[in-house]
């Protein structure tokens, strides 16, 4: 029978908060038996007053990943709470998504199967709230990380079992049970070969570094798509994880240990095996390795180690600012909740010590009111302008009425962050000029001050065009064609431009000597490949293509030649007779020493530079200063380095004719302009703007 043809439960009001703190919220007992057709009952009670109950944490809407099924696995499963559960008490129903319902059989086959005494009330979200009361949503949700704390535990719900789950299994044992100490030889494992053709092999050696015996690449898929369920991606897991005393994970009737979920997924992020991991799923998937794909920030595989470093033991202060940059990680289908679902985690750290910026749920918000109001007290409680370096320069459709300066949190993280998102040391600021953080949460206007410090010029090509459309020659360009024989720093232009690609960090460390030398072999490797395509095309005999990349690949070796005679001295821009020697040695003296050394390097140097470039593009000042910064910036975009902020950004002007309004492009890196360097004399420059 229809939904729309029942009876739906009506939900009484709930009591309101009284003087002496008590808080009512709904449970619900599942009263069927695993066979039948779900039947609930549900009661009112007062938080305050401890009642035994456990939570259930899930996702509404189709559990599994569905990129890699094939056409014999199980139909998409609907989002929509179509399906329904009967009350008890009066036969009336509530509507339900088929997760959901596929979750509650698991929890009547459990009370039918566990002993007597067991606690049998529990609270879910989609049940014990009135969905469709936005005031009621707002209240529940303020006091969720209490409905979490005071649960006696948390019974993970990740979706039916498939025919992947149990190898899946069978790899997450394996991997947790992998020794401390090898993980901890992390670096060693540091580089690996990304090539399509070649990671299978780095996985397989990879495993057996790890001394997992009789594990191939292929039996680790069903445990990259088992990481790759919903529930992984889930935004409120973040705080529901954090919170849950006692915790227990059903795959369909399978239970899985928590810690053992935890350990493997150590070993991944530790290892490197994320990454290896997310470039065989992109492979088995499309074919072909697709290199943006591949080490992005946002890689999924490596989520749930975001849960381990929030642990309650750690006893430490977490700030929102770090939170919110966690939670682009995560999904929601609501975006106002990537706010939201990190509120309560928030309040608990800090202590709710007085006289702090607060946030309460309110859903009668709309998506831009909710981020404006979390982004100006993330400044507030930081003291600095971090938090507006996880602006990339993109907007969703449904953030577009976003001020510049207010990061989208809807949107996973596109690219890294120039420096790593902690707490700086007053010394890292580029300027010495007190900061006043913002107080007013409503306002869409941030009052900044700070110093104009250039124009862009110039910009190069995207990560993208360089690595998939042979567009090393634009590169390389801007660097031929810079206007003077000396940087701005008075180093040379060639030694700045190559620390610029890789911001200034190469191998974990500031990039030096190690890094220049090692450019050549990405240069080599850029020449290779468009040859090899051209070499595929002539195959193929689509030789009108094949002149076209020829003339780039001609214009790319005329601009190496120029530029590996102009810096000779650096060695840092091979001769095209090194390239030659370089190809010689790759593919002919496979296993030696040379090309054992010759490997390393590569793999490094394109570790760096992907790190550094992904999302970014290369942009010259008019002071001849080089820097990278998000793709979406123009010739005219201006550097301004701010008060209170650890790395320049790029503004680009919002009215001409009131020079006192900008708009927040991106968060750049300057190279000359970094690590707290600016002029302390530039400061009677200072200008107060408006973002």
């Amino acid at each position: 029978m229809a939904v729309d043809a029942l009876q739906e439960y009506v939900y009484p009001k709930l009591a309101k908060g009284c003087e002496n703190g008590c808080q009512s919220i709904r449970l619900m007992k599942v009263m069927s038996r695993p066979q039948e057709p779900v039947r609930i009952s549900l009661r009112e009670v007062d938080l305050s007053r401890r009642p035994r109950y456990r939570c259930l944490s899930y996702t509404w809407g189709d559990p599994l990943d569905r990129s890699l099924s094939s056409s014999n696995d199980s139909l998409l499963m609907s989002s929509e709470r179509d399906k329904y559960v009967k009350n008890e008490e009066d036969g009336s129903v509530i509507r339900v998504t088929e997760n959901l319902l596929d979750a509650l059989h698991q929890i009547s086959r459990i009370q039918e199967s566990k002993a007597e005494g067991q606690v049998s009330s529990w609270w879910i979200d989609a049940i014990c709230i009135d969905q469709e009361d936005a005031e009621e949503r707002s209240s529940q949700v303020s006091v969720m990380d209490i409905i979490y704390q005071r649960a006696v535990g948390v019974l993970i719900w990740l979706g039916k079992e498939d025919r992947r789950t149990p190898g899946a299994i069978k790899i997450m044992k394996s991997l947790a049970r992998v020794s401390p100490d090898l993980t901890k030889m992390s670096r060693r494992f540091r580089s690996f070969n990304t090539d399509s053709s070649e990671i299978f092999d780095s996985l397989s050696r990879l495993c057996e570094d790890l001394g997992i015996e009789g594990v191939c690449p292929q039996d680790l898929l069903p445990y990259a798509m088992f990481l790759q369920r919903k529930w992984f991606t889930r935004m409120w897991v973040i705080q529901e994880s954090f919170f849950s005393a006692a915790t227990t994970v059903f795959c369909g009737e399978r239970e899985i240990q928590w810690t053992t979920m935890q350990e493997s997924s150590r070993v991944l992020a530790q290892t490197g095996m994320d990454t290896l991991l997310k470039a065989y799923v992109s492979n088995m998937e499309h074919y072909s390795l697709d290199v943006d794909t591949v080490k992005l920030p946002d890689n999924r595989l490596g989520n749930q180690l975001i849960f381990g470093s929030l642990q309650r033991a750690n006893g430490e202060t977490i700030g929102l600012g770090r939170l919110l940059y966690y939670s682009r990680s995560f999904e929601a289908s609501d975006p106002r909740d990537k706010v939201f679902a990190i509120l309560g985690l928030w309040r608990y750290t800090r202590n709710n010590r007085a006289g702090q910026m607060d946030i309460r749920p309110d859903y009668h918000k709309d998506v831009s009111e909710v981020y404006v109001e979390a982004t100006t007290v993330a400044i507030h409680e930081s003291g600095n302008l971090d938090i507006l370096s996880l602006v990339d320069g993109t907007r969703r459709e449904g953030t577009s009425r976003l001020p510049s300066w207010v990061p989208d949190y809807s949107q996973g993280s596109q690219l890294y962050s120039i420096i790593p998102f902690s707490p700086p040391h007053p010394s890292q600021l580029l300027l010495h000029a007190s900061f006043k953080a913002p107080t007013d949460t409503q306002t869409r206007d941030l009052a900044v001050q700070g110093l104009e410090m250039d124009v862009v010029e110039d910009i190069g090509p995207t990560y993208s065009d360089i690595v998939n459309d042979f567009g090393l020659w634009s590169l390389l360009n801007l660097l031929l064609t810079y206007p003077q024989m000396h940087y701005p720093t008075g180093e040379s232009p060639c030694g700045a431009f190559l620390r610029t690609l890789i911001k200034d960090t190469f191998r974990g460390s500031q990039a030096g000597i190690e890094g220049r030398l090692a450019f050549p072999t990405f240069v080599m490797q850029r020449i290779r490949e468009t040859r090899q395509y051209i070499e595929s095309l002539e195959d193929l005999e689509e030789h009108d293509i094949a002149e076209e990349v020829k003339a780039i690949l001609q214009e790319t070796e005329r601009i190496i030649e120029s530029l590996s005679s102009r810096y000779s001295e650096e060695k840092a821009i091979p001769t095209l007779r090194e390239i030659e020697e370089m190809v010689y040695i790759e593919e002919e003296e496979e296993g030696s020493l040379a090309e054992q050394k010759l490997e390393s390097d590569r793999k490094d140097i394109e570790e760096s530079f992907r790190i550094a470039y992904f999302k970014r593009r290369l942009f010259r000042t008019a002071q001849g200063y080089f820097g990278i910064a998000s793709q979406s910036i123009v010739p005219g975009d201006r550097v301004w380095v701010l008060a209170g902020a650890r790395v320049p950004f790029v503004l680009k002007a919002a009215d001409i004719e009131d020079e006192s309004r900008w708009e927040l492009v991106s968060e750049a890196y300057v190279h000359g302009v970094m690590h707290g360097n600016a002029s302390r004399s530039s400061e009677e420059f200072l200008r107060r703007i408006s973002l």
